[in-house]
């Protein structure tokens, strides 16, 4: 499992553990705010039934007023989006995804 910081908050590809995505979304959100990053956590799984290994689902979760639904900065609804405020998720290509990490590895700060 790597944890990478994605424009502005930080996400974890967790294929092999994807039922856990809501209580480790929000423990990255609350991560990503203590790292003055947009209080956001992303966790990025492949959805086997797809028999689709270039897609990705994007599960995100937000702390306080965070909003995770889309904005006008990333165009989320071109990947097929949905959710509220604080719990949402979309489809992406594994080329875009890889496309928008910032760092692959993360400060000490950011894993303790």
């Amino acid at each position: 499992m790597e944890l990478h910081v994605l424009a502005d908050c930080l996400v974890v590809d967790v294929d092999s553990i994807s039922n856990l995505r809501s209580e480790l979304g929000h423990q990255l959100a609350k991560r990503s705010q203590f790292l003055n990053l947009r209080g956001i956590g992303a966790v990025v799984y492949k959805i086997p039934e797809l028999n689709n290994d270039q897609m990705r689902k994007i599960s995100l979760r937000s702390v306080d007023l965070e909003d995770t639904t889309p904005s006008h900065r990333y165009d989320f609804f071109k990947y097929g989006s949905g959710g509220h405020q604080n719990a949402s998720s979309f489809m992406l290509r594994l080329s875009e995804f890889e496309s928008w990490k910032l760092q692959t590895k993360p400060t000490d700060k950011a894993i303790n």
